[in-house]
């Protein structure tokens, strides 16, 4: 074999290991993210923990969340709650009776 055909022959070696190793990574992280995911689950029935309790991040440009038809259009994250019934607006749109008249909004803040 001529150096060429040498170094081409190390390089398609390298390749495939290369892959081989990839694979091996996709595999062990997809392992650790079922093992988290079933602690999260764990932990969200052992204290009841609810949807609206939840803070995910906003997704970033380019990720597939944020590529997905299903967030666009999504609701806020609400920043005020009526404390009679509990119902909530983010403070972005036409506000909801139980405060469009309020002369101080501070009181009907969500705290935290």
């Amino acid at each position: 074999m001529t150096t060429s055909e040498n170094i081409a022959a190390e390089i398609a070696e390298l390749e495939q290991k290369l892959k081989e190793l990839r694979k091996a990574a996709d595999e062990q992280l997809a392992r650790e993210k079922a093992s988290i995911i079933g602690q999260i689950n764990g932990l969200i029935a052992k204290y009841g923990v609810t949807v609206q309790e939840l803070a995910f991040p906003k997704a970033t440009k380019g990720s597939k969340a944020s590529s997905s038809k299903l967030q666009k259009g999504t609701p806020g994250k609400p920043k005020y709650r009526d404390p009679k019934t509990g119902a909530t607006w983010t403070g972005k749109g036409k506000p909801p009776a139980w405060i469009r008249d309020a002369a101080n909004r501070d009181e009907f803040l969500i705290q935290g």
